[in-house]
């Protein structure tokens, strides 16, 4: 069974909380509004993973609603030093994820400060400073993969 193509903004759930119908299925651009009801329900991710020649960079900002889950790592290949700083405030304070892509997602805890966007990273942390522009362009995937009316995943996979 084909998973029928999105094409025009949906809500990725309904006024009473459960998946809306209209949203399962594929994009090739971010079309769902994560419009997430119920504390403890919601599991939010927005992870960036960068490769260069030079270096590795993977930023994290998350919801859990009973904490966050935030992170910069960087791995400069040519010497093999690694940097990292983590944090975890109790019930995510201090981070803020926009209800659809294209927003900006911030972490302001722990010593961490990340400003993530389609056009821009930013981190901070003790001993690390990154900012970066994001090229505009292609195409990215996303998906809503139904488990039940109450459970369900959504993923969306960027190329840049």
């Amino acid at each position: 069974m084909a998973e029928r193509e999105i094409t025009s903004p949906v809500d990725l759930c309904r006024p009473d909380g459960r998946l809306d119908p209209q949203a399962v299925g594929w994009t090739r651009c971010p079309l769902h509004r994560a419009n997430l009801r119920g504390w403890g329900r919601a599991k939010r991710w927005e992870y960036w993973g960068v490769v260069t020649d030079r270096f590795c960079l993977g930023l994290t900002a998350s919801s859990l609603d009973y904490a966050g889950v935030c992170a910069v790592w960087v791995l400069d290949r040519e010497t093999g030093r690694t940097w990292q700083h983590d944090a975890v405030p109790p019930l995510a304070r201090g981070v803020s994820l926009p209800p659809d892509l294209g927003g900006i997602a911030r972490v302001d805890a722990g010593g961490l400060h990340l400003e993530l966007s389609v056009s821009r990273l930013r981190a901070t942390a003790p001993g690390i400073d990154v900012d970066l522009a994001v090229e505009p362009g292609g195409e990215s995937l996303g998906v809503v993969v139904p488990w039940s009316s109450r459970r369900f995943q959504y993923t969306v996979k960027d190329v840049g």
